[in-house]
């Protein structure tokens, strides 16, 4: 049985949302209510099809449920909520629903 390799990127919680990791952001230099772009995504799935890899994006995901489930990260530590795992468990569901037809 071939097993294939890929590689599923996700936001944290700056790129997702103003309100998303909170009390965080100040340790990292980063400001408070702003949304940071998710540009750096895009530059890893650009490489990553360079290099052959099969890769997925779950930015949109995570923005679009920003609104009916936040916080979907842990306001001081960036770690993923129990909404945020739900997230990124459908977005992996689907990847491998699809790899298995």
């Amino acid at each position: 049985m071939r097993i294939p390799f890929i590689v599923i990127y996700f936001p944290h919680g700056h790129q997702v949302s103003a309100k998303e990791w909170e009390q965080g952001r100040p340790f990292y230099g980063l400001e408070q209510n702003k949304v940071y772009s998710t540009e750096s995504i895009k530059v890893l799935m650009e490489m990553s099809k360079e290099a052959g890899i099969e890769s997925y994006d779950t930015s949109s995901d995570f923005i679009s449920a920003e609104h009916s489930l936040f916080p979907l990260f842990y306001p001081f530590d960036g770690h993923f909520t129990a909404n945020g795992n739900f997230v990124f468990a459908n977005f992996l569901s689907s990847v491998i629903r699809d790899k298995m037809n």
